[in-house]
């Protein structure tokens, strides 16, 4: 051993005799360990009054922001829910026989299509009946002949008419027409 070097103590291990002295070692052990953590409870009530503090050095203009920004995230969710489902009503009607399935969103009423930000499949297809059951005009009609006044018509064989006159002469034709209904 060098100089600087204190002897060092030996503690020879002496084996547990009885349940008394586990008892005790557990006990100290237990108590060191609780001193550590007694001051968690106070440390606990510091922090909660340092957020109520905070709480408190809020300026109005802050909590003004936060409320905005709260009630624009409010009115973004019910934009989208409704979006959500008007296009889920629109794909419902598509299925029904709608015409326009984009009418749809004209006559539903959200509010009661919508329970907890869910569709409610049953009420929406209630809604749908009732608008097809207000507005049959709505709703495909099984054949629907072609209007002759809106461009080619389609032969049954499936090529389209032409006319072997010249555009000039169906044109002046036309003309003659108008000029006699008149």
């Amino acid at each position: 051993m060098s100089e600087n070097e204190a002897p060092q103590e030996t503690q020879e291990f002496t084996p547990i005799q009885s349940q008394e002295e586990l008892n005790q070692i557990v006990e100290s052990r237990i108590a060191r360990e609780r001193k550590k953590f007694s001051d968690y409870d106070d440390l606990k009530a510091k922090a909660a009054k340092a957020d109520e503090l905070e709480a408190q050095a809020l300026s109005e203009q802050e909590r003004a922001v936060k409320d905005a920004v709260s009630n624009r995230e409010a009115e973004l969710n019910s934009y989208w829910a409704e979006k959500f489902a008007s296009k889920s009503a629109e794909s419902e009607a598509a299925k029904m026989g709608f015409i326009d399935p984009s009418d749809v969103s004209r006559y539903l009423d959200v509010s009661e299509v919508m329970a907890d930000g869910d569709i409610d499949p049953k009420a929406l297809g209630k809604q749908l009946e009732q608008i097809l059951t207000d507005r049959p005009y709505l709703a495909k009609t099984q054949e629907q002949a072609p209007n002759p006044t809106q461009g080619r018509r389609i032969k049954r064989s499936g090529s389209v008419e032409k006319s072997d006159a010249p555009k000039g002469s169906r044109a002046a034709s036309m003309m003659r027409d108008f000029s006699r209904v008149s």
